[in-house]
């Protein structure tokens, strides 16, 4: 999976702070990751990497057993995760959206369709989606421009509903909410910025 440069990072002053939390309990990496419940050949080398920030993307899971077996919560992290958490979603960053509206503006006035349009504007997220994936992120896109068009007066409305919704093909989730909330939400700015 490919990362953006802003994506979270556990970091050394994380895993420090987990450390002070297992040495506050007196015990080796090896008795801890055991106590945890993750035991086996490289529990204390997993404990050992985690403490030193040399796993950037730990589960959840893992740092959760972690802070349980401190008796500890996240509130323990909330200063290191707080600056984290607060920062835009790269996909959300004002400069970077309205670049993608504009280049959209520009390819329809230039004579491009509107599902070429919107085609150009899925892709300039950089997502890694499958071609199934895209197709019905594709479809779904075109059928919230259309319905918005055709009832002029209803399309907030319209868009809200749909926008909120993962795509789902045969009872499986094919493209989650997400997704398809970002892309409602630059079509809601698109459909706003032509009334």
């Amino acid at each position: 999976m490919r990362r953006s440069s802003d994506t979270f990072v556990f970091t050394p002053e994380m895993g420090a702070r987990l450390r002070a939390l297992r040495e506050r309990t007196g015990l080796s990496q090896g008795q801890f990751m055991l106590l945890a419940g993750r035991f086996g050949k490289g529990a204390g080398m997993v404990a050992s990497r985690l403490e030193r920030g040399k796993i950037p993307y730990p589960s959840l899971g893992l740092v959760v057993d972690y802070l349980r077996t401190c008796r500890a919560g996240f509130g323990q992290l909330a200063d290191l995760l707080g600056p984290a958490t607060s920062k835009p979603v790269p996909s959300e960053r004002p400069e970077e959206r309205s670049k993608r509206l504009d280049s959209f503006v520009a390819s329809v006035a230039a004579g491009a369709s509107v599902e070429d349009a919107l085609a150009g504007l899925l892709d300039s997220h950089g997502w890694n989606l499958s071609p199934r994936q895209r197709r019905a992120l594709l479809s779904t896109m075109r059928r919230m421009w259309q319905l918005a068009v055709q009832w002029p007066r209803n399309w907030q409305r319209i868009l809200a509903r749909n926008m909120s919704r993962p795509i789902t093909e045969a009872g499986r989730v094919v493209v989650p909410a997400a997704f398809v909330e970002v892309v409602g939400v630059e079509l809601w700015d698109l459909i706003e910025g032509l009334d």
